[in-house]
């Protein structure tokens, strides 16, 4: 059973005071990655790159929906609810500011046009940057491939809203048509009905788009359960924060007074930057939410012991190597289902560094090494992990102190010696009959918690 379903599930069978519990651990988490990650710089320099962008976007959009005569009578009103959103109440300087701008455009040159795309392509670029930060992605996707994906988001993606508009307008017209119509109240009328339909209707579209972006843009897989968790909390937290805006900007603050007639670039900056910080969190609980879950049962890889450490690395050679056989590599959602995303970062950076595991272009990851005359006993040197190291032979000691110590304490020399030749004899059984003699992980058990008793008694020598 996926881990999303089992979470809803034991939410049904627990009580409200576990369920708040609950929640409020899963966010402190989010929280905790959101800050060590640093995302609140990110959203600064998002901030920074759409101020540049905006404007080409717009064109962009606007040119395109132009080509098309079908969304000549929804152009203008998407326009109109566009520079609502960029700024809640506040946006009449900003776009009637955007609005010349876009007209202006127009009459740019060749030189001028390829400018504003490649404006917009930084700002696509920026996003995607973001988020393969937020999933710790650290080999995005080749310049190519990005390429395609920018100029396709550039082309499908205002007709997509476009499409979407149109649809969405021509239900919440008819809604409220039939509803006004029933209830015997003329049709300019507004209902709480048709608010809420429109409402609902508004936070139904941003799920949409923001699940479409957490899937689609980050350099990896996420899953579609995975990326609507944090579309959720993003499309409610952003109405939520529209209506602050409102509230904030119609309250008659006295903001205006100390910036006089530039009252409305603030304003606009100051949305924008927590605009993007809803949508980074969002990023960041859809990230999150597979690890958290994960690590609620898993010990925290930053502190774990050495046999801890040893126990996940053979897990996951165990997983290469059943994949190996049948020629294939391990991708990114059969790795996510073996080990934590901590513990992956650990492990695997660590096991490409050492040489035993490469990745390719791809993202998949494959074994490097012959696991036939590769020893476990060469596994634990080569990780660092050995419980005694030969006297003189610490890499932690620059030369001249290890001398030192090894001058000081020579009375120890054979006790180490000793100790040192019996953990080389007890561990110097190959990878691949360790690995031959592990059980299969079944298709949704995390692999961890199956190898961890067949190693047991390597533990305990």
């Amino acid at each position: 059973m996926t881990d999303v379903r089992t979470f809803f599930r034991q939410l049904r069978q627990a009580g409200p005071t576990r369920v708040c519990l609950q929640v409020i651990n899963f966010i402190l988490y989010a929280m905790r990655r959101f800050y060590v990650d640093r995302m609140s710089i990110a959203a600064a320099a998002l901030t920074y790159t759409t101020l540049l962008a905006l404007v080409p976007l717009l064109v962009i959009a606007f040119a395109i929906l132009s080509s098309f005569p079908a969304f000549d009578a929804v152009k203008g009103r998407m326009q109109e609810l566009f520079f609502n959103a960029v700024v809640p109440e506040a946006g009449t300087a900003i776009s009637d500011y955007l609005s010349n701008f876009t007209e202006n455009a127009s009459n740019l040159t060749v030189v001028g046009v390829v400018a504003l795309a490649i404006a917009a392509l930084l700002l696509l670029s920026t996003v995607e940057d973001t988020l393969n930060h937020v999933w710790h992605v650290d080999r995005p996707r080749p310049i190519m491939m990005r390429f395609l994906i920018f100029w396709a988001l550039l082309t499908l993606g205002p007709l997509l809203i476009g499409v979407s508009f149109t649809l969405t307008s021509d239900l919440v017209q008819y809604a409220t048509h039939t509803q006004l119509v029933m209830l015997g109240v003329p049709s300019e009328v507004k209902t709480p009905g048709s608010w809420i339909l429109s409402m609902a209707l508004r936070v139904g579209i941003n799920i949409i788009g923001f699940t479409a972006l957490f899937v689609l843009v980050p350099a990896r897989r996420v899953r579609v359960r995975h990326a609507l968790i944090g579309s959720v909390f993003a499309a409610v937290a952003f109405q939520f924060l529209s209506w602050g805006f409102n509230t904030f900007y119609t309250s008659g603050s006295s903001y205006e007074t100390i910036y006089g007639a530039v009252a409305a670039v603030p304003v606009f900056l100051i949305w924008i930057y927590t605009s993007w910080i809803v949508i980074i969190l969002g990023a960041v609980f859809a990230a999150a939410f597979p690890d958290w879950w994960q690590s609620r049962s898993a010990p925290l890889w930053s502190k774990s012991s050495p046999s801890d450490r040893l126990t996940i690395a053979i897990a996951l050679l165990s997983r290469l190597q059943s994949h190996a056989q049948t020629g294939g590599t391990l991708d990114e959602k059969t790795l996510s289902a073996a080990v934590p995303l901590e513990a992956r970062e650990d492990i695997l950076d660590l096991l490409c560094a050492i040489g035993y595991i490469v990745e390719t272009e791809q993202g998949q990851v494959a074994i490097a090494r012959d696991l036939h005359t590769t020893t476990l006993f060469d596994l634990v040197k080569d990780m660092g992990l050995l419980y005694s190291v030969a006297p003189g032979q610490s890499p932690d000691l620059p030369e001249k102190i290890a001398q030192r110590v090894a001058f000081g304490t020579s009375s120890t020399h054979e006790l180490l010696d000793r100790l040192h030749a019996s953990e080389g004899e007890i561990l110097s059984v190959p990878l691949a009959q360790i690995l031959g003699a592990l059980p299969q992980p079944q298709k949704d058990l995390p692999i961890v918690a199956k190898i961890v008793p067949e190693t047991a008694h390597l533990n305990q020598s």
